[in-house]
C-alpha cells in the first residue's frame, strides 16, 4: 500500500459556532491528501482526464474521534488500499505534535471511462446511437452505485459479523465489469 501525508493548519474560516472545525471541511482536507497521493503516483487529475476516465467518489465515510481546533497543526495521511476497477483510500487525521488520531475516513472512487468519446461519436452517428449510448451510460452508472452499495455492505459485514463473504460477492460483481460504454 502506498501512502502520503500532508501537514495543514486549521484557519478561522474553518470553524463552526462551537469553535471547532466544521465537519464539512474534513472532506476538503481528505481531498488535499488524496490529490497529493495521486500526484505522487503520477495519476493526478490532469492525467485522469487525459486517460479518458473520470473517477467520481461513490462512497465516503468519516468517523470523528476528536475535534480540530483553531490554529491546530495536523497531518492527513492518505493510503491507497485498492486500485483495480475502483480507487479506495483510507485516511487518518492526526495531531501533528502528538500523532493522536483525530479522525478516520474512507473514500471509494469508481472508474467511469469513455463517456466523452462515446458522446462525441454518438452525436455524429445520429439520434439512435445517442440513445443507445445513453442507455449504456445509465447501466454503467447503475453498476457503479450497485458496486458501492456492495462494498459498503461488505465493510459492515466485516465490522459487525466478522465475515468476509460479502467481500467475495463485491469482487465477483466488479470482475464482471462495470463500464458498459465500450
Amino acid at each position: 500500500m502506498i501512502s502520503t501525508e500532508v501537514t495543514l493548519r486549521t484557519q478561522f474560516y474553518d470553524l463552526d459556532p462551537m469553535n471547532i472545525v466544521w465537519h464539512g471541511n474534513y472532506v476538503r482536507y481528505l481531498e488535499q491528501a488524496r490529490s497529493a497521493l495521486l500526484t505522487k503516483i503520477g495519476y493526478g487529475y490532469r492525467e485522469m482526464e487525459a486517460s479518458g476516465f473520470a473517477w467520481p467518489i461513490v462512497d465516503l465515510s468519516i468517523k470523528y474521534v476528536r475535534p480540530l481546533r483553531l490554529s491546530q497543526d495536523f497531518v492527513v495521511r492518505a493510503t491507497l488500499t485498492e486500485y483495480e476497477n475502483r480507487l479506495c483510500f483510507v485516511y487518518r487525521v492526526l495531531d501533528a505534535a502528538s500523532r493522536e488520531v483525530l479522525t478516520k475516513a474512507r473514500t471509494v472512487q469508481a472508474a467511469l471511462g469513455h463517456a466523452v468519446s462515446w458522446l462525441a461519436e454518438a452525436k455524429q452517428a445520429g439520434q439512435p446511437a445517442l440513445e443507445a449510448g445513453a442507455r449504456r451510460f445509465g447501466l454503467t452508472l447503475g453498476r457503479v452505485i450497485e458496486l458501492a452499495l456492495l462494498c459498503k455492505h461488505a465493510q459492515w459485514s466485516l465490522d459487525h459479523e466478522h465475515q468476509d463473504g460479502a467481500i467475495a460477492d463485491a469482487r465477483r460483481f466488479a470482475a464482471a465489469g462495470i463500464d458498459f460504454l465500450n
